[in-house]
């Protein structure tokens, strides 16, 4: 179904740029990756403002290629590189630092919540909008550092939209889903630490274990709790605390005592030195 759509808008997407622009657009243009020392001036700028960049993050090709059709009708939008996978995506990123990145959330080698926290833990001022396929990802995708998601079945009513408000700051859940989630992060999302909130015991446990390089998986089987356990005590430290990374949380266990430096493992430190 979700593809059907995408397919069916793609059609009516580049017939529109046909009457807008009076070309067709070949894909390879709109989704090829820039390369800064060959593209001319006024395409990088245009009446003196910068080019809006963006990174598109997909594992379809069609759903890829009809994505950056839709942004090149936008004027001062620039598609800069495209990835197939999340390591793909984290490379271009660190490379061509785009202001916004797109990524699906399900995609091969890295799925896109580990992408969005790896692009920013090196790159914070990065807009991320993640594509899902339904509403149950909401607090994973904010929690990963995203500034909101928007529906595969709503990606070309609603994409254009949403890269408009996470640029001039704010956040994007789908328009019929309550905000609660993203009014809390962006009104402050550092303000629980300001205010002193202090971890339970068992999310101690949890931090220290996680600044010492430890996967979800390996803290379930040392706590002997589940799995999905460990990764919702993660969340919820990292919603609780305002972490935006595993560096956030590494240089946060240090601080408060909770870890030791020595006990940080090399994993864990080049984390929080990144």
């Amino acid at each position: 179904m979700g593809l059907k759509v995408i397919a069916n808008a793609m059609v009516l997407v580049r017939t529109v740029h046909i009457r807008v622009r009076g070309t067709r657009p070949p894909l390879s243009a709109s989704c090829s990756p820039a390369d800064e020392k060959t593209q001319p001036e006024d395409d990088r700028m245009s009446r003196g403002v910068e080019s809006l960049r963006i990174l598109v993050a997909n594992d379809r090709d069609f759903v890829r290629r009809s994505i950056c059709d839709l942004l090149h009708l936008q004027k001062r939008w620039k598609v800069v590189s495209q990835a197939a996978n999340g390591v793909e995506a984290v490379k271009q990123a660190r490379r061509l630092k785009p202001a916004v990145v797109i990524v699906d959330i399900e995609m091969p080698e890295l799925d896109g919540l580990e992408t969005t926290r790896r692009i920013l833990q090196s790159m914070p001022q990065t807009k991320i909008l993640a594509l899902t396929i339904d509403r149950s990802m909401e607090r994973q995708v904010l929690e990963a550092g995203a500034r909101g998601y928007v529906l595969k079945s709503e990606v070309f009513s609603e994409l254009v939209k949403a890269v408009e408000t996470v640029v001039q700051g704010g956040f994007f859940p789908a328009p019929d889903k309550s905000k609660n989630v993203a009014l809390q992060l962006q009104n402050d999302p550092k303000r629980s630490r300001r205010l002193g909130a202090k971890p339970t015991s068992r999310q101690r446990q949890i931090i220290q274990l996680l600044a010492q390089g430890k996967v979800n998986k390996e803290i379930a089987v040392e706590l002997k709790i589940s799995v999905r356990t460990a990764e919702t005590h993660r969340a919820n430290i990292m919603l609780k605390f305002g972490f935006h990374s595993t560096a956030d949380l590494v240089r946060y266990a240090i601080r408060e005592g909770i870890a030791s430096p020595q006990a940080v493992n090399q994993k864990a430190r080049a984390a929080q030195n990144g």
